[in-house]
């Protein structure tokens, strides 16, 4: 009884299910617990090698600059040579780039790795996304997006913790070894196991001439508009907190273990609560679960500016990966609706675009901000965030409203999205 009890539960499992999931899933989180390792490390590293605040924002903003440039062309590589390429590609050039920066000891060679880095994340992560595009249902992809949301976030998770642990026992070198390592890892495993899925997937596209690509040409702008919106927000996020962060924590008297801890706390929830929205995402209305949690993220930007209190910083960074963890997979399904297939890997890049276009904007004027006080720096980023959340939510509930079409053939399961498109006849 016990064991035909747990054969259910592993065979009903959706990694089960569809095994490229699984296999895209573990390649993530592989790779993210290397290059996650660095982050408590990177920007005191170059404290240590003589780079200024504003030596670290430009750095930072170089890989975004490449991100932005690069992840439609990207983007549209992966939909005309596949998405596989990409993945091994990208992964092959941040492992190396991860033991490049043991040789560099200047500001500007910091600056053209980081670059560097940033071509190799725009060829890696559209693809990726595009790939379980591909490769899952329309009705299950909210839960797919919670289970690679996870992965990326346990990544962060153990990353940092690992980072801190190797520095603090052999110098900040050990973890961008550990970087290349497990990009390593993941290339091998990627390489040996992912299937490329060109053309129509037999699972996902019910509409056959949308999984032709004969539907590419009437791009829904409207319908796609919401995801810019929040994506803006969102970049605008990274790119504060990838230049300020560690340094905040550690002017406020945290070390390398509280400034882990940090990266830990915040990606805890989000194992926990991906899976979970992303099957909600399935079943309940997109816009409530974009549109609050952005709300409560704002406010907690809005709270750090009053805060100087380490340990009130690290429990409000716990519900502000939680409401993220709920969040982004219902931005992610919602997007997986509204893109069409043959377009999905140039469009995806455009909208990771946008995001690392705000994210290098937000580098730059953050180290500024900073200097005059870490209390307009979260003011500006609250506020940012507020609109964001709203404009993208009003905007996405018509075409939300449209995406649930007719009832659904069976009960709490979201029906394949169907969209009015122009010139489509019965």
């Amino acid at each position: 009884m016990a064991i035909q009890w747990l054969r259910r539960r592993i065979t009903a499992n959706m990694l089960w299910e569809f095994p490229e999931l699984g296999i895209v899933v573990l390649g993530v989180f592989v790779v993210w617990v290397g290059l996650c390792s660095v982050w408590p490390i990177l920007t005191l590293y170059m404290q240590a090698q003589g780079s200024s605040l504003a030596d670290i924002s430009v750095t930072t903003a170089a890989a975004m600059a490449a991100s932005f440039l690069f992840q439609v062309p990207m983007g549209w590589a992966s939909d005309r040579f596949g998405r596989k390429p990409l993945l091994l590609g990208g992964l092959a050039l941040v492992g190396t780039i991860s033991c490049l920066y043991l040789l560099v000891h200047s500001s500007l060679g910091f600056a053209i790795l980081r670059f560097v880095e940033g071509i190799g994340g725009a060829a890696m992560m559209p693809a990726a996304r595009a790939y379980l595009m591909d490769t899952i249902p329309p009705a299950r992809r909210g839960q797919a997006f919670g289970l690679l949301g996870a992965a990326f976030n346990g990544g962060i998770l153990l990353g940092p913790a690992i980072g801190g642990l190797l520095g603090g026992l052999t110098g900040m070198t050990g973890p961008f070894w550990l970087g290349a390592i497990s990009s390593l890892i993941a290339f091998t495993f990627l390489a040996l196991k992912v299937r490329e899925h060109r053309g129509p997937h037999p699972h996902t596209e019910p509409d056959a001439r949308e999984a032709a690509g004969l539907v590419a040409a009437r791009v829904q702008w409207r319908a796609i508009l919401p995801v810019f919106f929040s994506t803006i927000g969102w970049g605008f996020v990274s790119g504060f907190f990838s230049v300020v962060w560690n340094i905040w924590i550690h002017d406020l008297g945290g070390n390398l273990d509280i400034i882990g801890l940090s990266y830990t706390l915040f990606a805890l929830p989000l194992i926990f609560v991906g899976p979970w929205a992303g099957r909600l995402a399935d079943r309940r209305s997109r816009v409530l679960m974009i549109l609050l949690p952005s709300l409560v993220a704002a406010a907690i930007y809005y709270a750090y500016g009053f805060l100087r209190d380490l340990p009130v910083i690290l429990i409000l960074g716990i519900l502000e990966g939680a409401m993220i963890g709920i969040l982004a997979p219902a931005s992610d399904s919602y997007m997986a609706d509204v893109l069409p297939p043959a377009l999905r890997g140039r469009l995806q890049g455009l909208v990771s675009t946008t995001n690392t276009g705000a994210g290098f904007v937000g580098a730059l004027i953050c180290g500024p901000l900073y200097a005059l006080g870490p209390f307009y720096l979260f003011m500006l980023l609250g506020s940012i965030h507020v609109v964001c959340a709203v404009v993208a939510s009003a905007l996405m509930l018509p075409t939300e409203r449209r995406l649930r079409g007719p009832a659904p053939a069976a009960p709490g399961v979201r029906p394949a999205p169907v969209l009015d498109l122009p010139g489509q006849t019965g």
